[in-house]
């Protein structure tokens, strides 16, 4: 977030150069060829596309073969050199149209979209990060997805040193101290799949 609050000289500076160097072609890493030797051409929606893990998801599905399609919220904020992997498509997804418009002919959904900062209200977490991942699930269902990956936090296992955790550590209760990314994938974890008891796999 702070490099996109840069001032308006940084940002056209940004603008005007050069786009990074092209991505190898092809499968690079072993879960790239197992995605490729499973589902070459498959289509596949990337929400957060814009986001640190997103942009390098996107670039990965590509070298695998998928036809990619990147969700954003805001078109100007688009890595540079996307559109050369994915078909970039803008929506908000405390809009609950904003995720079935996404997906028509989509065979896999990999949710990495989420509000991360804490100096915004709560209810930024809450639209986004709760609302908009129950929005995710019921357009999957309408569009026939045969699959929703849903990438979460490491913030769910607190913010305390505790000598690293696995995908068995217990999560910590409460609000996380007034973490409001935190308290938002707690319940991220549970309450949409309560309220969506979809055959939807994670």
């Amino acid at each position: 977030e702070q490099h996109w609050n840069k001032t308006k000289a940084q940002r056209a500076m940004i603008a005007t150069r050069e786009a990074p160097a092209a991505q190898p072609v092809g499968a690079q890493t072993s879960a790239e060829q197992a995605f490729k030797a499973a589902k070459a051409g498959a289509r596949v929606l990337v929400t957060g596309a814009g986001g640190f893990l997103g942009q390098r998801l996107v670039h990965a599905l590509h070298r695998a073969g998928a036809g990619v399609v990147a969700l954003v919220r805001d078109k100007n904020r688009v890595p540079l050199g996307m559109e050369k992997y994915a078909t970039i498509v803008a929506g908000d997804l405390s809009d609950a149209q904003a995720g079935t418009a996404a997906m028509d002919g989509i065979q896999i959904v990999f949710h990495c979209a989420a509000i991360t900062r804490n100096n915004v209200p709560w209810k930024v977490h809450y639209d986004s990060n709760i609302l908009g991942t129950e929005h995710v699930l019921k357009a999957a269902k309408q569009n026939g997805v045969e699959r929703v990956v849903h990438v979460s936090s490491v913030v769910v296992y607190g913010l305390a040193e505790r000598g690293g955790a696995g995908n068995g550590h217990p999560s910590i209760n409460g609000n996380g101290n007034g973490n409001g990314h935190h308290h938002a994938h707690m319940i991220d974890e549970t309450t949409p799949l309560e309220r969506n008891p979809e055959p939807i796999a994670f």
